[in-house]
């Protein structure tokens, strides 16, 4: 595994700012959703529930926490420092999420590369299909953030578009 520090090129920065618009209306969502819900259900006996919309919450206010106040995306901004991490590929599962009742439904799959970093990356069905293990990947990820900003292998970007993720 080889790490590289890199300027940020202008499609960089675009997308670490998309990335973290993404986080910032997610981040939202749980602390609306899990706060209302404690709200609602305050005067009723279901402990359990109560407990876990509190933890919705307080995890969305952490994901707060970490992507606005720590201020690493200003610091990305400001210093514009790419990672790029060269890695193998070494293994690739199919995770199937979908449950019994309703087994149509494609995006409950998850096709997912596992790196000798001991990280992993969700990718398309057939981006899945194309790689092979023992495959060299590249990463670049934000310096400070650790958004992910692209990711190749195989000579062909790897990125899905609809997983926004650090590294």
């Amino acid at each position: 595994m080889r790490e590289v520090e890199r300027k940020m090129e202008v499609n960089d920065l675009k997308k670490l700012r998309y990335n973290s618009k993404s986080s910032l209306k997610m981040s939202i969502i749980l602390i609306v959703v899990g706060f209302s819900l404690l709200y609602y259900l305050w005067d009723r006996d279901i402990i359990f529930v109560k407990v876990l919309c509190g933890i919705i919450g307080v995890l969305g206010i952490l994901g707060f926490w970490q992507d606005f106040i720590s201020q690493k995306k200003e610091k990305d901004e400001r210093e514009k420092i790419k990672i790029i991490v060269k890695t193998k590929l070494i293994d690739k599962k199919i995770i199937d999420m979908r449950s019994s009742v309703d087994s149509s439904d494609p995006n409950e799959t998850k096709y997912r590369l596992f790196f000798e970093n001991s990280k992993s990356y969700d990718v398309k069905d057939y981006i899945f299909n194309k790689m092979q293990i023992g495959s060299e990947i590249e990463i670049e990820y934000a310096k400070h953030s650790k958004w992910i900003i692209n990711i190749y292998g195989k000579s062909m970007n790897i990125e899905n578009d609809s997983v926004v993720q650090r590294y």
